[in-house]
């Protein structure tokens, strides 16, 4: 659980980096992949 929450909280970061660097693609796929954990960990909880 631990582990899920820190690779998420890094996934927001490296999200955020590619956002104000205007690569959008790469932005919109990480974003999926932060959804994608979002939901693990609120089933977890």
């Amino acid at each position: 659980m631990l582990e899920l929450r820190k690779r998420y909280i890094e996934l927001k970061a490296k999200a955020k980096e590619l956002m104000l660097k205007g690569e959008m693609k790469l932005y919109l796929e990480l974003l999926t992949e932060i959804e994608q954990m979002n939901l693990i960990l609120v089933k977890v909880k």
